[in-house]
């Protein structure tokens, strides 16, 4: 898949490659096992990954690599080469109007330096959601939230049940489903390769009420907080669905 730039939409393609289980609903899905990343080594500006242009400057970006991981080809960043502040890489996909869900898989090696996250965004840079796990917490979720709605929602073991959820080492599943006919979010959490738990009780809406539109943005990783040893996160298997039109 290649994504064109938020300042040109039109440039969006769509290639799908559905498993029968996917029944033509999935809309992208990057393990990383693809030819495009067969003997490359970076991530930023293969297949449609794409920097944070307002960080590229800092070269931040070029933490990020593609290497082999137990046997499997993983997205690997060195979070102390990143910068603090925003989420990147980013992916631009589109998708159609009414349900789709977006979910991605982490691995890290440092639980008090680094917050993996993933946020969704429309084309103008309006926050559709964002979900994170919480520094020095294996258990802790949140889902922002704008101050008009209370601020974030945190959920933790007695809300999802899964109270080693995010330690050092396993992977561990986030998942946002989002409508965006009635502008809501429900999030989901998994450990290893478990089923996945939804955390809100209710939908939840849109962290910007302005936010529109299906071009969709995903910024990925995690939000550096400080250098820390061991300091590096993994990311595979980052799939979008679509669950109704």
């Amino acid at each position: 898949m290649k994504g064109g730039g938020a300042t040109d939409p039109g440039r969006f393609r769509i290639i799908t490659f559905n498993a029968p289980a996917d029944r033509g609903r999935l809309v992208w899905n990057c393990d990383l096992e693809g030819a495009a990343f067969a003997g490359q080594s970076r991530l930023i500006g293969v297949a449609g990954w794409y920097e944070n242009s307002n960080y590229a400057n800092l070269v931040w970006d070029k933490s990020w690599k593609v290497v082999r991981h137990a046997g499997n080809r993983v997205a690997m960043g060195n979070l102390n080469q990143t910068n603090f502040s925003d989420l990147v890489p980013k992916h631009a996909v589109q998708i159609r109007p009414g349900v789709f869900s977006v979910e991605i898989a982490s691995r890290q090696e440092s639980l008090a330096a680094n917050m993996p996250a993933f946020r969704v965004q429309d084309r103008h840079d309006r926050t559709l959601a964002i979900i994170y796990t919480w520094q020095d917490r294996r258990d802790l979720v949140g889902i922002e939230q704008s101050d008009q709605d209370g601020s974030r929602q945190n959920f933790g073991k007695t809300q999802h049940w899964i109270g080693n959820l995010a330690p050092i080492g396993p992977w561990f599943g986030m998942k946002l489903i989002i409508d965006t006919t009635d502008k809501r979010v429900n999030g989901y959490v998994r450990r290893a390769e478990g089923d996945s738990v939804m955390l809100n009780a209710s939908p939840l809406p849109y962290y910007d009420h302005n936010a529109q539109g299906n071009h969709i943005f995903l910024g990925l990783a995690s939000r550096k907080l400080k250098d820390a040893t061991g300091n590096t996160l993994a990311m595979d298997n980052i799939r979008m669905t679509q669950l109704s039109c």
